[in-house]
Parts: C-alpha cells; sequence; structure tokens
C-alpha cells in the first residue's frame, strides 16, 4: 500500500522532536513489525557446522585494520580478513573441543599488539569404551601471530567434574597491571562461584581470585559506569539475579550489592556503553535470562532504574553495544533474536528498531568493528547455525528512509 504523503511528514517530524512517545519500553509488537531495512549484507565464508563465538578486532599486525574471528562446533578457530568482495579464511588453531567463547585485548605486554582469547569446552560419549577418549575439560588460551605464523598457550583447564566456565571477559580487571587481564567466571562444585583473573607476568600465567559467593555469576564486565564513584568498576551478574559492583583499591576488592532485581530482570549478558543520551556517562545494558529481552539499568540521583529496552517471547542469544551510526550521538544496541539481527537506539524518550538481516538458520553471535578497510565507519559481523559468516553495514539507512505502514 502506498503511503499518504501527509503520513510521512508527520512521521519525519514526530522524529526529529524525539518519537511517538514516553514509554522506554520496546515491545516484541514493534520489533516484528518493522521493515527489514535493504542493508548492504554479504556472505564471508562458510564453516563446516555452527558457529557459535565470534569477536573482531585487531590481532594479526601484518593486516591492516580488524580482522574477525570465529569458531563454533567445527572445532577451530577462523580468522577472516579482506575488504568488498574478496576474504581470506585462515585456520589459526585447532582443538579437541568446541569454541564456546572468543575474545581480544592486550593480555600479553611482552607480545606487539593484541592477542585472542579462547575458551574451548572438550566433551566425549560417556558411553564410549575407548580409554584414549580425550577427557572432558573447559579450556583457555590465548593465540598470539602474524600472518600465517600463530602460537598458542595454555592459561587454565580443568576437569568438566570439577567446574564450569559460563563467561570470559578481556578487559582492565586488573589496574595495577598494565594492559588488559583475563575474567573468567566459573563454577566450582555445588555451585561455587569464582571469578578469576588472569594476568601474564614474566613469562608465566597467574591466577587472582576477586570474587566468590554461592550463586554462580553468569557473567562478568569492566568499565567506568557508577557516576558515583571515580574510576572503573566491575559488574557480576549472578544466577539469583542479584547485581554486584566489585571496586579494586590496590590489590584488594570490594564487593557490594548494586541492584537486588525481581526474577524478570536477572541477567546473563552485561554490556556497557553510552545508549541514553539524557543519562550522564555509561549505562548497563543487560540480556535477561528468564524472561527473553534486554533492560537498560542506570543510576539516577544515587538510585538504580531498570527500563526493558525489548521484551517479549523470543530469546535473546546475544548482543554488542558500540557507536555504529555515525549520524546519531553515542551507542547503538544491537541484538540477535532466533533469525533476525535488530538494530535499537535511543533519542531520549523511546527506542527506535531496525531489523538489519535476517538469516536462513538461528543465528548464535555477533561482532562489530571496522574489519572492512572499502568501507567508511563500522561493520557488523554475524554467524550461528547457518554456518556462514555474513558482514552488515548498518550506517546506510536512518529510520524515516522506510515508511512505517508499507507492506
Amino acid at each position: 500500500m502506498k503511503k499518504a504523503p501527509i503520513l510521512s511528514i508527520l512521521f519525519l517530524l514526530m522524529f526529529f522532536i524525539g518519537g511517538f512517545a514516553s514509554s522506554s519500553t520496546t515491545n516484541d509488537s514493534i520489533i516484528d513489525d518493522t521493515e527489514l531495512i535493504p542493508s548492504a549484507s554479504l556472505r564471508l565464508w562458510r564453516d563446516t557446522a555452527p558457529l557459535y563465538s565470534m569477536v573482531v578486532g585487531d590481532a594479526d599486525l601484518s593486516h591492516a585494520g580488524s580482522e574477525i574471528f570465529c569458531g563454533g562446533a567445527s572445532n577451530k578457530v577462523t580468522m577472516l580478513s579482506g575488504s568488498q568482495v574478496n576474504w581470506d579464511a585462515d585456520t589459526i588453531f585447532n582443538t579437541a573441543g568446541t569454541v564456546e567463547f572468543l575474545n581480544i585485548g592486550d593480555v600479553d605486554s611482552s607480545h606487539s599488539g593484541n592477542e585472542v582469547v579462547v575458551g574451548t569446552f572438550q566433551q566425549h560419549s560417556f558411553l564410549s569404551d575407548n580409554p584414549n577418549d580425550p577427557p572432558e575439560y573447559w579450556g583457555i588460551r590465548v593465540l598470539e601471530g602474524y600472518g600465517a605464523e600463530w602460537s598458542t598457550a595454555l592459561v587454565f583447564a580443568t576437569h568438566t567434574s570439577m567446574g564450569k566456565l559460563w563467561s570470559l571477559r578481556v578487559g582492565d580487571f586488573n589496574t595495577t597491571h598494565p594492559g588488559d587481564e583475563i575474567c573468567g567466571c566459573w563454577e566450582f562444585l555445588m555451585d561455587i562461584a569464582s571469578v578469576i583473573v588472569y594476568t601474564y607476568n614474566d613469562g608465566m600465567w597467574s591466577s587472582t581470585l576477586i570474587y566468590s559467593g554461592n550463586m554462580v555469576i553468569m557473567d562478568a564486565n569492566v568499565g567506568e559506569f557508577n557516576t558515583s564513584h571515580d574510576g572503573s568498576e566491575v559488574i557480576l551478574l549472578d544466577e539469583d539475579g542479584d547485581y554486584l559492583q566489585l571496586i579494586q583499591k590496590e590489590d584488594i576488592y570490594t564487593s557490594d550489592l548494586l541492584w537486588e532485581a525481581p526474577d524478570d530482570f536477572a541477567g546473563r549478558e552485561v554490556e556497557i556503553g553510552d545508549v541514553d543520551p539524557l543519562h550522564p556517562g555509561n549505562e548497563l545494558v543487560v540480556r535477561t535470562r528468564f524472561l527473553p529481552g534486554v533492560i537498560l539499568l542506570e543510576e539516577w540521583n544515587s538510585k538504580w532504574v531498570a527500563t526493558w529496552v525489548l521484551k517479549g517471547s523470543v530469546l535473546v542469544t546475544d548482543l554488542i553495544v558500540d557507536d555504529l551510526i555515525q549520524t546519531h550521538g553515542g551507542d547503538e544496541l544491537v541484538v540477535i533474536r532466533d533469525f533476525n539481527v535488530t538494530m535499537l537506539w535511543n533519542r531520549g524518550q523511546r527506542w527506535y528498531p531496525m531489523r538489519l538481516w535476517t538469516d536462513t538458520a538461528p543465528l548464535c553471535c555477533i561482532g562489530s568493528g571496522d574489519f572492512d578497510i572499502s568501507h567508511t565507519g563500522r561493520e557488523l559481523a554475524v554467524a550461528g547455525d547457518s554456518q556462514f559468516v555474513t558482514r552488515v553495514f548498518t550506517n546506510l539507512f536512518l529510520p524515516f528512509a522506510v515508511s512505517i505502514d508499507q507492506k
């Protein structure tokens, strides 16, 4: 149906004055009815099995710009580099198990540039009588490379009967140590939560327990999100719905309860960014654990306030926060829900959704960065059960470029 000119004019006016409504909650109907924006998408490469994890960053100094690193059920880490339609895929690490986590950061100060941090899970059949079957274990490794030459260092490994790795992050988790550190959220023996920071010094990896408790920690992140405190804080999400804050002073980490969430607001993944233009500083963007959706948690006058950004019946499997639209101030939020990639941004009164890509199979992971030097700005890469890695441009279209009632 062709939209009447008067509706187009009204839509544009409403957008520029701040949106249709004052509600900060986005529901399923808004997302599901959003037109698929004709973005510049391209299949870059196909693996032999589903892909579960992805990260974008500059870890190969022989290549200009950032690279895409991905892994999953094919038991390897693949590096993609290139531009436009020309892309190279290089296997930089083979493992006996699935690649569950990928991160990038400067965790080894003796090595020039960044390193890739990998979390793997190795599993075999309990019904097997073969004594040569490898044991089940979780492992954390660091990959360093230049071009075709990559080396691997084992940071930590444990048998699955002893523990489970719920989250793996890279960031400045120890302010007394130069560069970045690795942070693992472990569940050891009957729900004993251990958050461990791994640092590299003098050719050796050491570990520091920064938190222990009776509730499993689902995720951790580090950044400046509490305006009442100078410097960075560590945020922890426990399985019971508590949001915990760790503050480091020299070698001591002090924990306190930041926010006790209702059941629907219990978190599984937390990102930090400036997504609310009306709020000073950064906010916490959380993928919820029980009721599918995403919430925004921010501090107002020493009180923490949570609002729904997205809520519905479709599980959110991954999210990122990044500055993807050059014409919009601050960061944007991108979520994966089943087959769809949807970007949301805030103009102070409302969250605006834009569906960027629909795949042929459920998606599992997403990354963002400037990995295509032929394109100005940052790009998205997504992957999942289709085994494809797909590039998606995000800064080509604004919400008023598509009709709100055109079918």
